[in-house]
């Protein structure tokens, strides 16, 4: 098996950015990944008071009217701290995250963009500090396998994207569902070294086709009716650092 790509998505619900090697460290989050997210109003969330929460407290692609955010790209630069957002490669906002000023207009245009103006679900741009505002609260790093995603194209007639699953990991070359014997088990690439800690369930985020934005395909549903299940992909702990990257071989053991 070997790495296919690589994915960190900067801003939780937002596109990813496409990387070819990436530095792990133990403990810690993929870098960089769902550093920043858009909180509700009143979810007690803040720039300055951040803290993770469950995915009911954030604008992102399993809510309805959300799925806009599937059509804009961050990226942050960490040295100057500058975040760009695009769409369709055209640039849309820009700013500088710790600048105060800068965070009112960001949280405007998200206003703007999504039409929330209820002060209860308002967006408000927030940052993570030393964790990520990923779907559990571990700092994990997902891995999704290119073969079990093929097999449910093929199982219900339609290409299923691999980017509906939003991994940071994916890999080829492997049997299909075959991640799911994993749990508990030692994935090595290069040198680095993680533990799988467990299946990925699927949520209504899948639902959002990554190209057209529209919900077009219950992905969770698919799995249960064709699987008995609705899991895809596996999370991993990192317990030795090293840099992985896309022409890496990958390795399973006890």
């Amino acid at each position: 098996m070997n790495i296919s790509e690589l994915w960190r998505f900067p801003v939780k619900g937002l596109r990813g950015e496409s990387l070819k090697e990436v530095a792990i460290t133990p403990n810690a989050p993929f870098p960089l990944d769902r550093r920043f997210a858009l909180a509700h109003g009143e979810s007690g969330i803040t720039y300055d008071s951040p803290k993770w929460a469950l995915k009911t407290e954030f604008h992102m692609l399993m809510h309805g009217s959300d799925e806009r955010l599937a059509e804009l790209t961050p990226h942050f630069d960490e040295t100057s701290r500058l975040l760009t957002i695009l769409r369709d490669g055209v640039e849309e906002a820009r700013t500088f995250v710790d600048d105060p000023d800068g965070q009112v207009e960001i949280n405007r245009y998200f206003e703007g963009l999504l039409g929330k103006a209820d002060s209860s679900i308002r967006p408000q741009f927030v940052q993570a500090q030393d964790f990520q505002f990923g779907n559990i609260e571990e700092p994990v790093v997902s891995l999704i396998n290119l073969a079990s995603v093929r097999q449910l194209s093929e199982t219900v007639g339609e290409d299923v994207d691999i980017a509906r699953f939003r991994g940071n990991i994916v890999i080829d070359g492997g049997s299909p569902w075959e991640e799911r014997n994993w749990v508990g088990l030692t994935v090595t690439i290069n040198d680095a070294i993680f533990e799988v800690v467990d299946e990925t369930i699927r949520c209504g985020a899948t639902v959002v086709n990554p190209d057209t934005c529209e919900r077009d395909m219950n992905v969770p549903k698919l799995l249960q009716q064709n699987y008995g299940h609705m899991f895809c992909g596996v999370y991993l702990i990192a317990k030795q650092e090293g840099t992985i990257s896309t022409d890496a071989s990958l390795s399973i053991s006890n």
